[in-house]
């Protein structure tokens, strides 16, 4: 099978759902089934200290012959993400690190879009996605397809510009008016992130009761937005995964 992974257009963007809606935020039963299948493939390949699941979603409109572009602030402990006019030429000085799967391939084509990238001169430390993760990202790809999902969730390379602590999460906030996305380093238990939504998971280890139903998520990264129902707290319906995910869907 060939790989092929391609530059978002504007169009890959508008084709997301926007943040602002209310549904984007909410986990389902269905939507924490599916992650925790697809928490267990990372496991069983050994790919969870590769590869993380991401929300997908769009803060505001990009253009084309724009790409999102990551930088970071070991100092100022934050990670921006903004679209920066980019020519196609110099495509191979970035790596994309947020990726969804594109139904517009053949059955011999696994093709991804790329939504989020790096330079690769600020050595980051991860590889590109390459030939080696076909297997994984094929799985990956087929739980999302059969659980309808393929549109609701796609693959991160992990990778932590700013490090983390234990207790230490990635807060995020956007700028409308510039199109800027920050991430600012805070502790899990800060209070303002009680408005806030869950963007990125990643799953370290298997359970450790040893029962196989149950996959242990944490998510290291969250949106924080304004609450939709104004009152404090997550959305209506969205449940914490720093917890266990049931591992049975509804019917």
């Amino acid at each position: 099978m060939q790989l092929t992974v391609r530059q978002h257009t504007a169009s890959d963007y508008a084709s997301l759902p926007d943040m602002t809606e209310p549904t984007v935020g909410i986990l389902s039963k269905e939507d924490q089934f599916c992650l925790q299948e697809l928490g267990r493939c990372l496991l069983t390949s050994r790919a969870n200290m590769r590869f993380g699941i991401s929300l997908l979603h769009s803060h505001f409109p990009t253009f084309d012959k724009e790409v999102f572009v990551q930088t970071s602030d070991a100092e100022g402990q934050t990670v921006s993400l903004q679209p920066m006019i980019f020519d196609r030429s110099a495509e191979e000085s970035l790596t994309a690190i947020n990726l969804k799967f594109s139904s517009n391939v053949n059955e011999n084509t696994l093709g991804m879009v790329g939504l989020e990238y790096v330079f690769r001169s600020r050595r980051i430390g991860i590889d590109p996605i390459q030939a080696d993760d076909i297997a994984v990202l094929s799985s990956v790809q087929r739980i999302l397809q059969e659980q309808s999902k393929i549109g609701r969730f796609g693959v991160r390379l992990i990778h932590f510009p700013v490090p983390l602590a234990y207790d230490e999460i990635y807060s995020e906030t956007c700028d409308l008016d510039r199109r800027v996305l920050t991430c600012r380093v805070v502790n899990e238990t800060d209070p303002q992130l009680a408005r806030s939504i869950e963007t990125f998971w990643i799953w370290p280890n298997r359970a450790k009761d040893g029962n196989e139903h149950k996959v242990y998520g944490h998510c290291p990264a969250k949106c924080k937005v304004t609450c939709f129902d104004g009152k404090p707290g997550h959305p209506h319906g969205h449940k914490d995964m720093h917890e266990t995910i049931s591992s049975t869907p509804s019917s």
